[in-house]
Order: C-alpha cells, then structure tokens, then sequence
C-alpha cells in the first residue's frame, strides 16, 4: 500500500494499484490525476475500460473480461461478481472493477471443479411394434378409399374414379417464449443533480434524454465541465436490464456535438453492481451489452468528459433501456 494515499471520499488507505476504494467502492481518479504526457509522446489512455467497435454497428463499451483459465488464488477471500477477480475477505468492494462484494461467494479451493456431461442416451424402438403401426396405417387408408365419401368429406378427381380423401391435422398450440423488449420510456422517470434553465423555447431537461427526439438533449447546469454530475432513471417495476442505449453529446448536428461536452468515461450503478464504462467520442447510438443484473433503477455517474469547443454544458441525448420485466 502507498504510504500516505487516502481515498477522497471515505479517508480509507488506498493503493495506487487499484481503481475503487475498498472501503466505499469511490472511483480514485488515477488516470485524472496523473501528468500530461510531455510533448511529443502519444497519450495513453488509461480508463478503466476499453471499447471495441462491433462490425456494421455502433461501438459498443465494455468492462473487463472476466479471467479466463484458473482463478487467482486468495484462500477464504471472495470471488468479484462482475470481474471474476479474487479478493481478500475484508474488501467490500473489488479491487479491479469496484463491483460490490457483498454476497459474493467465498474460495474454498485452488482447483477448478471439473463439469462431467452425462452422455445422451439413444433408445432404440422395437421392430416388431413399428411393423405393427404400419400395417395398421395401411390398412386403414384402404377401407377410407373403398367406403368413398360416406363418412367423411370427399372430392373426386376429374381423371380418375379413385377417390381422394381430404383430412386437416390441428397441431399443437405453441406460445412464444417471453425474452428482452424495449422499456417504455413513459413507464421511466429521470433525474439529474443539474439542468441547464431554458432559453426561450428550447428547454434542457433530463426528460428530452427519454423522449426518442435527436433534437433535444439533456444539458447540466452546474459550473465546470460536468465531471461529477448523476443522471438516474427509477423503473416503473424491476427490470432485469439487457441493454443500455445511448446517443452521447448534444447529436442534433455535428457543429452543436463538438461544440458542447460529452461523457467519456462513467459507472453505470445498478442494484447488482458497479459497472466502469470508457464511451468512444461518437455521436452515433452505442449499446451497453452487460449483465447489468434485475434493478429497479439505473444510474449514470460521469467520471470524465470530452470538452467542449465552445460551451462547458455536458450533454446527453438519448438513452434507452431493454430487458424482461
């Protein structure tokens, strides 16, 4: 642990080595506090998090990758429901990712437990009873075609004295599996800390963020470039949340995009977990494809921005939500 280093928040010892308090979960700010590259040399972006564009679609974020291969190894310590890291029993919260520990389930072995699948077992039916329902099905269809159309209704073909028996077989009534779907944004209510006052009759709330209009956008109105400001979005009933939507920045047209600010990196807190987010700086609509887990809210904490070239305002025009309720 680095002599001296406290987390801003809570006053805890911290390490420089991770990027959540273990006392409160408070993100650390080390990539915010470290020096400007000298000139010359590129900058390294030291977010949490890592986005890599999906082919024929809008970038998509993600936080990082559970391990693969055999867990790190901290006898009686907790495994990380978000990361999959190993942490140590007093931690409240992961070390890695910041994800929330309580609950988590604790290691009791360094050896991964083999999963054994049973091999399907092929039952062959009987000769003798297969025989039987054919010769059965034959022999019926021969008395259908020799009693005519006296039992059941017929038709006769034009060309031939053979009569042709007509039959509709109901099949099974089968209903569709109930999967994720778009939450009705009126079904949604947002808050922010801060929101721009109107002008006139254009109006910056958090609402226009809901209302599917690339013309209006959310705009904060605090002092500052916008680091620190909360968005949260209630639920009408639990969702457990599939996807998050969003189109960053003031996206009306390219001009007002690079002229306001917009998020580049954030946690996305829901009743499960913490979840660090890096967005791409794209006015383009992107998709949070995590397992955000079943919460009755979903709450946006901006970390760090892209500036804006003309105003300090941080924007964000849409968002969207999609889950099973």
């Amino acid at each position: 642990m680095t002599e001296g280093l406290r987390c801003k928040d809570c006053g805890a010892p911290v390490d420089r080595s991770i990027q959540f308090c273990t006392a409160c979960g408070a993100y650390l700010g080390w990539a915010e506090q470290e020096t400007p590259a000298a000139a010359g040399e590129a900058e390294v972006d030291t977010a949490p998090v890592a986005v890599v564009p999906a082919a024929g679609r809008a970038p998509t974020a993600a936080v990082p990758p559970p391990t693969a291969g055999p867990r790190p190894i901290i006898e009686g310590g907790k495994f990380c429901p978000g990361c999959g890291a190993s942490n140590s029993p007093s931690r409240t919260f992961c070390s890695r990712c910041g994800a929330a520990l309580e609950g988590a389930a604790a290691v009791t072995t360094t050896e991964p437990v083999p999963v054994v699948k049973a091999a399907p077992v092929r039952r062959r039916l009987p000769v003798v009873p297969i025989l039987a329902v054919l010769i059965l099905v034959i022999a019926v269809g021969i008395v259908l075609v020799t009693r005519g159309g006296n039992d059941t209704e017929s038709a006769t073909s034009p060309n031939s004295s053979t009569t042709i028996i007509e039959t509709t077989v109901a099949g099974p009534t089968t209903t569709a599996a109930s999967g994720p779907r778009r939450i009705d944004p009126a079904t949604v209510t947002a808050l922010a800390t801060s929101t721009l006052p109107d002008e006139g009759p254009f109006n910056y709330g958090v609402k226009n963020t809901l209302d599917g209009n690339l013309e209006t956008a959310w705009n904060d109105g605090a002092a500052g470039p916008g680091v620190g400001e909360k968005l949260t979005y209630r639920f009408r009933n639990p969702v457990d949340v599939k996807t998050i939507g969003l189109v960053n920045g003031f996206a009306s047209t390219p001009e007002l995009f690079k002229e306001n600010a917009r998020i580049r990196s954030m946690v996305v807190i829901t009743d499960f977990a913490r979840f660090p987010i890096t967005l791409p700086d794209s006015s383009a609509r992107q998709e949070l494809n995590l397992p955000f887990g079943r919460t009755a809210s979903v709450q946006i904490e901006v970390v760090s921005v892209y500036p804006g070239s003309k105003y300090e305002d941080l924007a964000l025009t849409e968002i969207d939500f999609t889950g099973v309720t």
